[in-house]
């Protein structure tokens, strides 16, 4: 690794990640979207966070759920 400093990534940089909601995280479900067209439904954040960072390449985008209406809130990331 060497005396190589780390920087923080900027908002162009692909493995960004940006928060756009103060609403506690845990109310809601997400519907992750991969670019092969699959999703999946998970109720925990901290999953959604692992699955943009670990696939970055291949996740386009998560749309927030309500859980209670089961209609999407808001336009997701």
């Amino acid at each position: 690794m060497g005396d190589q400093e780390m920087k923080p990534l900027s908002p162009g940089d692909p493995g960004y990640f940006t928060t756009y909601s103060t609403d506690p995280y845990d109310r809601h479900h997400y519907k992750v979207i991969f670019k092969n067209g699959d999703s999946v439904i998970v109720d925990d954040y901290d999953m959604v966070k692992a699955m943009w960072f670990q696939s970055e390449n291949d996740v386009s985008g998560v749309e927030i759920i309500d859980p209670k209406s089961k209609k999407k809130r808001g336009k997701g990331f």
